[in-house]
């Protein structure tokens, strides 16, 4: 009985582990996804700006949104 308590804790361990890799990788993805969403918003908003002639009331509007 001892062994077996000592494999099924043995296993927890692995499984917490484990579950522990995939939480940070998940993380890391999120945060990624959230970076590549402001570069497009950024690129965007420049596109905005150089296309209207560097209008300053374009300026102006696309520094109030953000």
């Amino acid at each position: 009985m001892l062994v077996q308590s000592s494999l099924i804790v043995h296993e927890t361990k692995r499984e917490k582990e484990s579950a522990e890799l995939v939480s940070g990788e998940i993380s890391l993805g999120t945060d990624m996804g959230l970076i590549a969403v402001r570069l497009a918003v950024e690129r965007g908003t420049t596109v905005l700006y150089v296309g209207s002639d560097s209008n300053p009331r374009v300026y102006d509007r696309l520094m109030q949104d953000r």
